[in-house]
């Protein structure tokens, strides 16, 4: 959430200074890219835009954004950059949303698709109406690398109607060089903002001093080198009004006296309750009256805070509504030091720490956290992290990220529980570090007494994610007595740490081959999952049952599922968003080995839609390059983005988009017979890395495999793998990569010209693939056409008695409604029996069913009927038609 009082224009006093003369040069504003006024603190600059934003009548075309260090992260600038817009372009935050409150978007995609949907918008527009002016206030508090790159995007490819403000007290480092020859820059620096003596005399005689010696009010404009914030200092300090000598007087003395003067002239000039009232005050940043109630102890703040303005102690409304304010940053800094000077160390602290107890109690649990810090509480800090952490973890893990990130070294290595709950963020987001966290937090535990007794909470979701971190790196053993001893804490665990554990255990399960149990674990990690209301992990979760049967080789039990899973998905957000995605990904997969290329294309478009609408530049290539494989034409430049995105070095990717990546890039270059290169990709992307077993993850285990026989050298090398890995598979029920594995056998065997064996483990590999429906595994590798085709003619298709009958009612042109009706079953019953059909016959048509059934002698030959052609035509269009409908 955007604090209000950032994107809110500041106030101003009564009494400004008018200023003409930076007016009119502001006037050419629509015809420059930015505005840049720099200049030291106290110099106006911010006084100087919100005036002229008013005076002209400019409000409802202003965005105003104050920055701070937090702006440094360039999520949080993006996303307060919108929150800015939102306040005169409405849909604003909505655009860039979806990209940045989840973690792994990138904030320079989120900024590219506002910049855009900008330009389009303005596109019927060309009036002066249609510009639009952002203030970016304090832009020296923001660490210029981190969004300078952002900054010149808006400048150089933002629409011609946004111009930018930059308001800072140091000279940008903006490479704007370009900018500056193209007339496209307004600069105003410290010589243009210096108050000249008119705006001097005009200031002094608004606050009651005697202009009529002009001698004397250009001596002060001299001595001030026109500072407005040093003349408002000593003003306020002054005991008189009317005395301007008495002004020169003070400046004569120097900078480290008018810092010293100013601050402890002002306050002595105030009484107590007020002198205390901005020392106290002076810690926080942004603050409105119950805050500062907390802090200081008094009652009557409202009535502070408004005395405090009308006096012009350099307080800035951040919109009179919110009742919010800071102090100007000079004098903040000035108060600060002075109340350091006079206060002890617990003193400071337990200031720290009321400002912290509110600010916790309200929501801000990072502002809360960063004064208990300052306040040398790191231990409260460190609990405050805790007990939040969670609590925001599965509504916006993001969020979550930064307050972990928050206590670091010996605080959290100290605090298993706060280890613990990065290994969940480390698990919500696949990370690839989550092994030596984990390893980490067990090291921390043996520390802990009784921990099984004491805190078995603890305990058991620490052998849960001990138990995910060992199934990640495919140690099943470790990952097996890891959950076998969890299931003994369930009991204490959240829903959440449970339903992982029942994932976990789903997935082993299936591994051993045992279907029920992997079914039954499954439906208790759902009903867990849904409990935490955490749709994303739902989702995912569904996902993997839906996998379970692809990969068990009940191919239409998995189309139904994953139909379902996308059709009823109603929930919305970036997690939701990426699951789906990755759910479309499975989908594409499950409909393309089954030789569905109209289906596995349809998911593969809407997996684009998503990529997308999350602006993941990994994914969209990762989509487009999936559909050019589905039509057999895969483009070069996108196989070399695939090439170098499998590789270890390459931008940030999950372990598993690593491993996506990687196998989409082996299958591409094998098929376009590029196999030297998919093994070298097999290398870069950390396959020799890691030790390729038969009960390695399929993968892992495939790609290698692939591209190790796409090679072609010392085939015989990996022979016993692939005969270890086919058994491993069959015993464990894996029927899906059990095809893929007598696949690659059968290539390898005919790679070394064994015929005979080749032969044999095709006809093995074809009927693996007609009794599961995925036929098109085998028909993925080009050397195996030829013997293919012979081992296809010469196999016998066993089919059951009923899909016999329904294959000869179509072949009688029956429709479905007159083949249930004939068998006496549902219509949903015809379409299974037709779907299994097409499956083992190898077609995706009637009329291929058909014909390839007569071919085989399954149905007599078709007699030998002469129809006028008139019948013939109106039959053909019929059929057509009924074949379109089906």
């Amino acid at each position: 959430m955007v604090l209000k009082a950032k994107i809110t224009q500041p106030a101003y006093p009564d009494g400004v200074v008018p200023r003409p003369r930076l007016f009119a040069r502001l006037a050419a504003w629509r015809d420059m890219r930015a505005v840049v006024i720099h200049a030291p603190s106290g110099y106006g600059k911010s006084t100087l835009i919100s005036h002229w934003i008013n005076t002209v009548g400019l409000t409802h075309q202003t965005a105003w954004l104050s920055l701070d260090t937090d702006d440094g992260d360039p999520h949080q600038f993006v996303n307060h950059f919108a929150a800015a817009l939102e306040t005169i372009v409405p849909g604003a935050v909505a655009t860039v949303d979806a990209v940045l409150a989840d973690r792994q978007g990138d904030p320079a995609r989120a900024l590219h698709k506002l910049l855009v949907a900008l330009e389009e918008e303005s596109a019927p527009k060309q009036d002066t109406e249609s510009h639009i002016l952002v203030v970016l206030d304090d832009l020296q508090r923001v660490p210029s690398a981190a969004i300078d790159p952002l900054l010149l995007r808006i400048l150089e490819q933002g629409p011609r109607r946004l111009h930018l403000a930059l308001l800072s007290r140091r000279h940008t480092s903006l490479p704007l060089a370009r900018l500056y020859a193209q007339q496209a820059l307004l600069v105003l620096g410290i010589d243009e903002l210096r108050f000249s003596v008119a705006e001097v005399q005009e200031y002094l005689h608004a606050q009651g001093y005697t202009t009529s010696d002009a001698a004397a009010v250009a001596q002060l404009t001299a001595r001030s080198e026109g500072w407005i914030t040093a003349l408002q200092l000593c003003v306020l300090s002054s005991p008189t009004r009317g005395d301007v000598a008495t002004l020169i007087a003070a400046l004569e003395r120097g900078d480290e006296w008018l810092t010293r003067y100013a601050v402890d002239e002002v306050l002595h000039q105030q009484p107590a309750h007020l002198r205390a009232f901005l020392l106290q005050t002076s810690i926080l940043d942004e603050f409105d009256a119950a805050l500062c109630t907390a802090v200081t102890g008094q009652d009557n703040t409202a009535e502070t805070l408004d005395a405090a303005f009308r006096a012009n102690l350099f307080l800035i409304p951040l919109g009179r509504r919110a009742g919010w304010f800071r102090y100007h940053h000079l004098f903040q800094d000035l108060l600060q030091r002075h109340l350091a000077a006079q206060s002890d160390q617990a003193t400071m602290a337990a200031l720290h720490r009321r400002a912290a107890t509110w600010l916790a109690q309200a929501g801000a649990a990072e502002a809360a956290t960063r004064h208990l810090l300052v306040a040398g509480d790191v231990d409260a800090a460190a609990t405050l992290v805790e007990e939040r952490a969670l609590a925001v973890m599965l509504q916006d893990p993001y969020q979550a990220q930064r307050l972990l990130d928050l206590i670091a070294g010996t605080a959290a290595a100290q605090r298993p529980s706060l280890m613990l709950t990065r290994c969940r963020m480390a698990f919500l987001f696949d990370a690839t570090d989550l092994a030596h966290m984990v390893q980490r937090v067990g090291a921390a535990l043996q520390d802990v007494p009784d921990l099984r007794t004491a805190t078995p909470a603890m305990w058991g979701d620490y052998l849960v994610l001990r138990a995910v971190a060992a199934f990640q790196r495919g140690d099943i053993d470790e990952a097996s007595a890891a959950t076998a001893e969890a299931q003994a804490y369930v009991d204490f665990m959240d829903d959440f740490m449970a339903g992982s554990l029942y994932f976990i255990r789903m997935h082993l399960a299936f591994r051993q081959g045992d279907d029920a149990a992997a079914g039954k674990y499954g439906d208790m990690a759902l009903q867990a999952l849904t409990r935490t209301q955490f749709a994303a992990g739902v989702i995912s979760l569904q996902r993997e049952m839906a996998k379970r049967l692809m990969r068990s080789g009940h191919a239409q039990a998995a189309t139904r599922r994953f139909q379902q899973l996308l059709q009823e998905q109603t929930h919305t957000g970036p997690m939701v968003t990426r699951e789906l995605l990755v759910t479309c990904v499975a989908a594409a997969e499950n409909s393309y080995w089954q030789d569905r290329p109209t289906e596995a294309a349809h998911y593969q478009q809407r997996m684009l839609a998503l990529a997308r609408q999350l602006e993941d530049e990994h994914f969209i290539f990762f989509a487009e390059i999936l559909g050019k494989v589905y039509a057999n034409e895969p483009d070069a430049a996108q196989i070399e983005w695939l090439t170098l995105a499998s590789a270890r070095s390459a931008a940030p990717m999950s372990r598993l988009q690593r491993l996506r990546v990687l196998d989409l890039a082996v299958r591409s270059l094998v098929a376009t017979g590029q196999s030297d290169l998919a093994w070298d990709v097999a290398v870069a992307g950390g396959l020799m890395g890691e030790e390729v077993t038969p009960h390695s993850p399929e993968n892992i285990l495939v790609p290698y495999c692939l591209a190790f026989i796409g090679r072609g050298v010392d085939l015989a090398a990996v022979t016993s793998l692939l005969a270890e890995a086919e058994s491993v598979l069959k015993a464990n029920g894996n029927r899906f990569t059990r095809l893929q594995i007598l696949t690659l056998t059968a290539w390898q065997q005919i790679s070394m010209d064994d015929r005979a064996a080749a032969l044999q483990s095709l006809e093995q590999t074809v009927k693996l693939a007609q009794e599961t429906g995925y036929v098109g595994i085998v028909r993925r590798i080009p050397a195996l056409a030829p013997l293919l085709e012979e081992v296809e003619a010469n196999a016998a298709i066993s089919l059951t008695d009923q899909e016999l009958r329904v294959l000869a009612l179509l072949a009688a042109d029956r429709t479905y409604a007159q083949t249930a009706k004939a068998l006496q079953v549902s219509v949903n019953t015809v379409r299974e029996h037709v779907r299994n059909l097409y499956g083992k016959l190898g077609v995706n048509r009637r009329g291929q069913a058909v014909a390839t059934a007569r071919a085989r002698g399954l149905l007599p030959a078709a007699p030998d009927i002469k129809r006028e052609p008139a019948n013939v035509a109106a039959r053909t269009a019929a059929g057509n038609a009924r074949q379109a409908a089906e």
